[in-house]
């Protein structure tokens, strides 16, 4: 084999494995000097269903929880094969005592997140 063709194998193989670990990892605000953590959950969704979008809202606190104010949000998606879903708030978020997040897969995939609430 030549230089050329051991270059471009080995420049597909790095291509392919970029494209195949993409994650859609999400995350709001920052982690500041003497905060902890308040919520940690798996966000999941598997029921995959051919060609149909799902989607989970996560609401935080639960009923009569602490209300404790959120520096950081961290939203880490499981999926490792470019197929994970996407992560919005719909309310509250950073710097208030609340948030509502919405889960979103992609078509014809599930949800898979680790969901992580920072404050204090």
């Amino acid at each position: 084999m030549s230089v050329r063709s051991i270059t471009f194998i080995c420049l597909i193989a790095l291509i392919a494995t970029i494209v195949t670990s993409q994650r859609h990892n999400w995350q709001s605000g920052r982690k500041q000097s003497g905060d902890y953590l308040l919520d940690r959950q798996y966000v999941q969704n598997l029921s995959v269903q051919y060609n149909k979008v799902l989607s989970k809202l996560v609401n935080y606190p639960k009923t009569g929880s602490r209300r404790e104010v959120i520096h950081f949000i961290n939203a880490t998606d499981q999926y490792t094969n470019g197929k994970g879903g996407f992560v919005s708030i719909r309310s509250g978020g950073v710097n208030y005592q609340y948030v509502q997040l919405n889960f979103t897969s992609q078509r014809s995939s599930g949800i898979n997140y680790l969901l992580e609430i920072w404050g204090r």
